[in-house]
């Protein structure tokens, strides 16, 4: 099929103006040496050149035994400057450098195959700069002339380059986070995360992380490029603490919660400054850091309140077993019984042991008081009478209510297994408070004087006054004692 010359000249004036420069070219005749004048062109060839001008996607087709090579200029944009003169090229000179291997495939399809789907092709733009890339998923389809024979086929592009970068920058999130899982040191802990990111080099080429000192006032390179730290003037101690663009190099400070830790100085590739997507990834980096950093500091910090915990336990076990051993002599009780009581509410508050140290606030202690009394005491059932006033304890005073509500506890175990107990602490009037143990059935009569006498002595370790009455004929043990 042909066409009259004046048949051809509206679709060469579109082609002028809508087909930028590729299509100027080819409406200026610079096919016509290869494949003669437009007029003779088969209707499916000016077809597909018409698909392919108009067409934002890098589109080529490769037509005839030739495999001469038509695109449009998005495809010429592939491959860089003076990629135009290559219109009308045979087979591969038209195919971008990184993709000459493409013209196997390209082949393939010429021959009958199916059409192809090739994911992820990379192309490199900046040997210099591995970041300056693209990543584009290319469809290679036949193109059939009037008879059903294969004539040529086309190239369609569809750029991935965002889903290859976000999925490589994730698994990198993922590997960083993986590393500094199960590091307790700061310093190990940063190493971890250095050997993690060396993944990420195309988005994170150059990197520092540097850990503060707040009372030397200085940074200290603790893992990264050395040759970052030292050569940028923006990692001067006071200036890390600034997060803000410099130049190629961003620094970012690792705080959680209002804590310094340190900073991530990282030189950003020139193809990425302006990706928002690399900068949000590079905040997640951040982040990821700063989390396990506070983590850390907080997991030193629970070891140390345990350590110092458990000193304040032993200490108060060893004043208490004096103070039990002095009543045993006095009062002829059973010392080989209270020492066991003592050993038994030790545990109990050995594992009171996720409490802070100090001041302890009486709506914490007592509900992990009434859990760990509980779990030690198994055939007792220890409850908490809400709500509970709130006041400050110290040592002294939240030992002596352990044993207290343990005694009673142990009370119920020996005695009536299956019992229960319900403790209460409660305002009384404006200086004093007063904690009550009240029991849901009668202590045997042989367990109420000891026990009673118990409580009297850890009593006098809260300034306190020991009272006892009956509810239903069930015990009502309660000390009245100053508030602090």
């Amino acid at each position: 099929m042909t066409f009259r010359a004046t048949e051809t000249e509206p679709l060469l004036d579109h082609w002028r103006e809508s087909g930028g420069e590729t299509g100027a070219q080819i409406a200026a005749g610079t096919l016509e040496a290869r494949l003669g004048p437009v007029e003779d062109w088969p209707p499916e060839l000016i077809a597909l050149i018409s698909f392919a001008l108009s067409a934002h996607e890098p589109i080529a087709i490769w037509w005839g035994s030739d495999r001469l090579a038509l695109f449009n200029d998005a495809w010429a944009r592939l491959g860089g400057g003076g990629w135009i003169a290559r219109l009308g090229a045979a087979g591969e000179t038209a195919l971008p450098r990184d993709w000459s291997g493409m013209a196997d495939q390209i082949d393939r399809v010429f021959s009958g195959a199916p059409g192809l789907w090739l994911e992820d092709q990379h192309l490199a733009h900046d040997p210099e700069d591995p970041a300056d890339e693209d990543y584009f998923t290319v469809s290679l389809n036949p193109a059939r002339d009037h008879h059903g024979a294969i004539a040529g086929v086309v190239a369609v592009c569809c750029e991935t380059t965002s889903a290859v970068r976000n999925r490589r920058r994730l698994s990198a999130l993922r590997e960083l986070n993986e590393a500094m899982a199960l590091v307790e040191d700061d310093g190990a802990l940063c190493r971890a995360a250095a050997g993690a990111l060396k993944s990420a080099g195309k988005d994170l080429p150059q990197f520092a992380i540097h850990l503060f000192d707040l009372q030397a006032g200085e940074a200290r390179l603790a893992a990264g490029d050395a040759a970052l730290a030292v050569s940028e003037p923006g990692l001067a101690f006071t200036d890390l603490q600034t997060e803000a663009p410099s130049g190629a190099c961003r620094v970012l400070r690792l705080e959680r919660d209002g804590a310094r830790f340190g900073a991530l100085s990282a030189r950003v590739p020139p193809a990425l400054m302006d990706d928002d997507g690399h900068a949000d990834w590079l905040a997640g980096v951040r982040d990821a850091l700063a989390a396990a950093l506070a983590l850390r500091h907080q997991m030193r910090a629970r070891q140390s309140a345990l350590a110092a915990f458990r000193h304040r336990i032993q200490s108060n076990l060893q004043a208490v077993n004096a103070l039990v051993s002095a009543a045993a002599e006095g009062e002829g009780l059973d010392a080989d019984m209270l020492q066991d009581r003592i050993s038994q509410m030790g545990a109990g508050q050995i594992a009171l042991s996720s409490l802070e140290p100090g001041g302890v606030a009486s709506g914490d202690f007592l509900p992990a008081l009434v859990r760990e009394i509980g779990a030690t005491f198994p055939n007792a059932e220890v409850r908490l009478r809400p709500p509970v006033m709130t006041m400050s304890l110290d040592d002294t005073r939240a030992g002596a209510i352990a044993f207290i509500v343990g005694e009673n506890a142990r009370a119920v175990q020996n005695g009536n297994p299956g019992g229960a107990i319900e403790v209460a602490l409660a305002a009384e009037g404006e200086n004093r408070a007063r904690l009550s143990v009240a029991h849901d059935r009668m202590v045997p009569p042989r367990d109420q004087l000891p026990l009673a006498d118990m409580i009297a002595l850890f009593a006098r370790q809260l300034d306190g006054e020991m009272a006892v009455r009956e509810d239903e004929g069930a015990p009502v043990f309660s000390v009245l004692f100053p508030r602090p």
